[in-house]
């Protein structure tokens, strides 16, 4: 939590990053939380760890708060098969993603939590597991291609405007919450001909059995 709560930086050197001489290799959990000044940094191409990875961590949200990035670039250095929990959790302003060679597999719980302007173009294709309200209320996550995921956690798209979605033949069962409060929903594509698919939401459950179709509306 070193600079957690420097809510008027506005700008952050890492000195070295630009001309390769930078040895900063770990930036821990919580580093600029709440930076809400902070519209962009550079991180040198030595950076392997950005928090705590693990998926049942607290830790991660580095940049957690910083409201006034408006894109990020991921070091050519990092590697790590997931996205720490929290990392962009309420950068309201984020729209645009440069991996940079990185191919995570996971994202973990909450990543873009209220991010209202990522979309799903910026998740890259090698995502197949997707954390507990990893988009929770992402405005304009109006659509989704769920094809290659294989496995969800819970809630993943609460209070999102998603009007259909593209479901993973891996997955058999909707986990609890994923669609609730997703009020524009209507159309589950990709269900395959005699599976079974539970919808479950908190508080009046909606239940839906598929069977015998390829496309299903709710």
């Amino acid at each position: 939590r070193c600079f957690d709560g420097c809510i008027n930086m506005t700008e952050f050197v890492i000195e070295g990053a630009s001309d390769g001489t930078s040895q900063l290799k770990e930036i821990d959990s919580h580093a600029f939380m709440d930076c809400k000044k902070l519209a962009s940094i550079t991180l040198p191409n030595t950076v392997t760890y950005l928090g705590d990875d693990d998926p049942n961590a607290d830790g991660g949200g580095v940049f957690e708060g910083c409201e006034s990035f408006t894109s990020f670039t991921f070091p050519s250095s990092y590697a790590s098969s997931n996205v720490s929990s929290f990392t962009f959790k309420n950068c309201t302003n984020l729209a645009t993603i440069n991996w940079n060679g990185y191919n995570p597999k996971r994202l973990n719980n909450s990543t873009f939590w209220g991010c209202d302007k990522i979309t799903w173009s910026q998740i890259p294709q090698s995502v197949e597991e997707l954390g507990a309200t990893c988009f929770y209320h992402c405005d304009a996550l109006t659509t989704v291609d769920l094809s290659r995921i294989k496995k969800m956690d819970t809630g993943v798209f609460w209070a999102t405007p998603l009007t259909s979605v593209e479901w993973p033949a891996a997955v058999t069962e909707i986990p609890a919450n994923t669609f609730l409060a997703c009020g524009k929903l209507t159309t589950i594509k990709g269900i395959t001909e005699g599976e079974q698919l539970t919808i479950q939401m908190r508080d009046g459950q909606l239940e839906v059995e598929v069977k015998n179709v390829n496309e299903k509306n709710i």
